[in-house]
């Protein structure tokens, strides 16, 4: 785990909601989170 990824405070549910995602698909959890945003 990163130092940034540390310094957002993420809650664990959301956390581990984003870990599902990344491991779906097959990305991280920063790509998880701009999936979830539609950046992607």
């Amino acid at each position: 785990m990163n130092i940034e990824l540390v310094s957002l405070q993420l809650p664990a549910s959301l956390y581990e909601k984003l870990q599902t995602i990344a491991i779906t698909e097959n990305t991280d959890i920063v790509g998880a989170i701009a999936s979830q945003r539609g950046l992607l």
